[in-house]
């Protein structure tokens, strides 16, 4: 007699379909949880943009008016020029420099208050930060001089009461040194000034980088291109807010501005991430198309 093929048996069948429907649970198990984690990642967007900010200026609409405003929308110029527009990060980038405007203000009107806790989120890219033979473009000055400049990107005051972000470096005409990203608060809180620098500002031309100044009334928080870079102690909150806020004033340097934001609360670490990943996300499907 010949062997005969022997028929599996039942167990063993059984355990066979058993592993198949278990790896089928497993995989629809990670697809789910890829697809909640998009989905959570997403609703935190929605909330921070539809229940915390009070004024977005994207400009991709090709004017300096408000995309969303709690307060009044509309922006004022000053430089003589029309505003002129180049790509963005997303859409449209404002250019702020003496071809364009030196700078645009807004009024605060519920849009911006300094007094409670919040957050400012911009993207940036320098414009001819460098001549041609590399040195810093700096306005006037001879060879061994020291030259101070600055782009201011965000400001507002009151009286004797201010509160700035800035570009700050301090150059030999014949040398680059390394630039510093300025935040300082004088006057607000009748106590000392508050200061936050960041010394490794090392910004190539045509490279964007998002900046967040998050706040509440202890402590402020610097973040560049989604990372913690600074933190410091407020002593006393700063219990005011100005009449009105302004985008750029230009000293001698050239930025195109992006996306930028109010929010009514103070970004965790997580939030700035998820602003970060979003715009990267959204430029990188661009440039694939």
């Amino acid at each position: 007699m010949g062997n005969r093929k022997s028929r599996p048996s039942l167990m063993s069948f059984i355990r066979t379909q058993f592993h198949c429907w278990l790896w089928l649970v497993v995989i629809l198990f990670f697809v789910l949880l890829g697809g909640r984690f998009c989905l959570s990642a997403a609703d935190s967007l929605d909330t921070l943009m539809n229940d915390y900010c009070t004024f977005k200026a994207s400009f991709d609409k090709g004017d300096i008016n408000a995309d969303i405003a709690v307060g009044n929308e509309l922006g004022t110029a000053n430089g003589g020029n029309l505003p002129v527009f180049q790509d963005g990060i997303r859409g449209k980038a404002l250019l702020i420099n003496e071809t364009s405007v030196k700078d645009v203000r807004y009024t605060s009107d519920s849009n911006f208050v300094l007094s409670k806790p919040g957050a400012i989120s911009f993207w940036v890219q320098p414009v001819q930060w460098l001549r041609g033979d590399g040195l810093p473009n700096l306005p006037g000055g001879k060879a061994g001089q020291k030259v101070q400049t600055g782009m201011v990107f965000f400001s507002t005051s009151i009286g004797k009461a201010n509160f700035v972000i800035k570009r700050q470096t301090t150059h030999d005409i014949t040398r680059d040194e390394s630039d510093r990203l300025l935040i300082y608060s004088s006057a607000f809180n009748g106590l000392r000034d508050i200061r936050l620098w960041h010394k490794d500002m090392i910004w190539r031309e045509g490279e964007w980088h998002h900046l967040v100044l998050t706040w509440s009334r202890q402590d402020i928080v610097l973040f560049i291109d989604g990372s913690r870079v600074g933190q410091t102690v407020i002593e006393k909150p700063m219990e005011i807010t100005p009449d009105t806020f302004t985008l750029g004033s230009q000293f001698g340097t050239s930025i195109l501005l992006d996306e930028f934001c109010i929010y009514s609360k103070q970004l965790t670490d997580e939030e700035v991430k998820l602003l970060h990943a979003d715009i990267i996300s959204s430029k990188k499907q661009r440039m694939e198309k």
